[in-house]
């Protein structure tokens, strides 16, 4: 196989139809053979989705109750990311139900089709929720870290019990609560997926920018919506701190989303499987791995052909042509750490 270009790595790595939608139903911590024609979202994923969303819309509903003013309540990013936040995890719980309820009572009844959509396609309520899943590895931490080093006051001294509660809601626990969500999902995370939180920052940008020429309102007693994007009187602060902030997001997502991510995968594959995928051969296979329709057919493992694997950081990578009776157990797999591919 010639080896890709980097705009073609590029395209492969961003592609979103070479992830089965099973690695959204599960969790990464749990058992489960991505092949399996009855695969279900299990009670207990769906418990920690529903505390997820309960969350949210709990924090969201209070954060609304403390807010001085409810007409700038989404001038402010705090707001946008945490109302994202709230739609996203809204989105995975009741996608999940529909999930769970379609594989009891219907498809488990008719068997009429497998756990793995057989449409090369992933269906686009997954897509949807991957995005969401790239937005929370950042905008939060950027809320965490720009409210408590730049906005914060020093002390709550002058807050009322509400607005304290509500402090710590939006810009101290939205962050190890996106943390804790993504160790827990099975949902890989790809460098080249940066884009989607780099492009809500240009939209918050553009949209303070454009407040500012639109004469619209802000608290009481300021000028601006931040200090640091003082559009009318430090126009050129303002844009460092644009800049600063759309490469921040870059850096966040490679750390705190794909770095994470890799580190889920390696905690898993260490406590979970305990090393038994050594016995599975040279080669396992991930969601990130990959990358051609012919693998999401049949057992959605390419194992009679050349596999062709994808790695996060290099693109594409030919493997030992393996046949599927040269894997024992290959029809056993498990989570996803058991699945990544060994780079001896």
């Amino acid at each position: 196989m010639s080896k890709m270009k980097p705009l073609e790595k590029l395209k492969a790595n961003f592609n979103m139809n070479t992830t089965e939608e099973i690695y959204f139903w599960k969790s990464e911590w749990e058992r489960f053979n991505p092949s399996d024609r009855l695969c279900n979202v299990s009670l207990p994923y769906l418990a920690f989705r529903f505390g997820m969303l309960a969350y949210f819309l709990g924090g969201t509903i209070y954060n609304m109750y403390c807010t001085q003013d409810i007409n700038l309540y989404f001038i402010f990013l705090t707001n946008w990311s945490f109302t994202l936040q709230l739609i996203y995890t809204a989105l995975f719980f009741f996608r999940l139900v529909w999930v769970r309820w379609k594989r009891e009572n219907v498809e488990n009844r008719l068997f009429s089709s497998s756990a793995v959509n057989p449409d090369p396609s992933l269906p686009w309520a997954e897509k949807i929720i991957w995005v969401g899943v790239n937005l929370i590895v950042v905008v939060p931490y950027v809320v965490t870290l720009g409210y408590w080093m730049f906005i914060f006051s020093g002390s709550f001294k002058d807050h009322t019990t509400c607005e304290v509660a509500s402090d710590l809601i939006v810009h101290a626990f939205n962050s190890p609560v996106a943390l804790l969500d993504v160790m827990v999902m099975a949902v890989p995370i790809r460098i080249s997926h940066m884009i989607f939180p780099i492009i809500v920052g240009f939209l918050y940008i553009f949209f303070s920018g454009m407040y500012e020429v639109g004469n619209g309102q802000y608290a009481q007693g300021l000028e601006y919506i931040y200090s640091m994007l003082n559009w009318r009187h430090k126009p050129g602060m303002a844009s460092v701190a644009s800049v600063v902030g759309i490469l921040g997001a870059g850096l966040l997502h490679l750390v705190m989303g794909w770095g994470v991510y890799r580190l889920r995968v390696f905690l898993a594959r260490k406590l979970v499987v305990g090393g038994r995928g050594a016995g599975r051969g040279n080669l396992t296979i991930s969601p990130d791995d990959v990358t051609t329709n012919e693998a999401r057919k049949g057992s959605n493992m390419a194992f009679d052909n050349p596999t062709l694997v994808q790695d996060s950081e290099s693109g594409l990578k030919e493997s030992d042509q393996l046949e599927t009776k040269s894997l024992p157990g290959y029809n056993t797999f498990s989570t996803e750490a058991e699945r990544i591919t060994n780079k001896v």
